[in-house]
């Protein structure tokens, strides 16, 4: 974690990605099933992240379970199996990844534009598309 040669520095003295190091290095000591990480890639520099996303596949190669949130949605697509994604604390879309993206790609979008897209909808889009959708599956039967 590249953490090697540090252990005299006060954590005060860290930067941001430091600090994100530690608090995954310690995470990593008990060798836990589950891991639960809170945005792990914020802070870190392009080889903090490289890292990290290597840490993560090991743990999952392993057999592990990593929940993680992030909004660095390219980090998301190079790492997870499963996605979920939440909007004020609920669950509006849960499933794989190739699922969830095949389908975007076809269309020339990625995970960040349907991100924006489902996110920034409001209330009144939904209930007009829904309205259409059901609109023409009556017409369509």
């Amino acid at each position: 974690m590249g953490l090697a040669g540090k252990g005299d520095i006060l954590l005060k003295h860290f930067s941001k990605g430091m600090l994100q190091r530690v608090g995954l290095a310690q995470a990593l000591l008990g060798d836990p099933d589950v891991y639960i990480l809170d945005e792990p890639a914020s802070g870190l520099d392009p080889i903090g992240r490289r890292d990290l996303r290597r840490v993560i596949m090991e743990l999952r190669d392993r057999g592990k379970t990593i929940f993680f949130s992030s909004h660095e949605l390219s980090e998301v697509e190079m790492i997870c199996h499963r996605i979920a994604i939440l909007k004020n604390g609920r669950t509006i879309l849960e499933g794989s990844l190739s699922e969830i993206v095949e389908p975007l790609k076809a269309n020339n979008r990625n995970l960040e534009d349907f991100f924006v897209s489902v996110i920034t909808e409001d209330e009144t889009t939904r209930c007009i598309t829904r309205e259409k959708e059901r609109h023409t599956e009556v017409t369509n039967q």
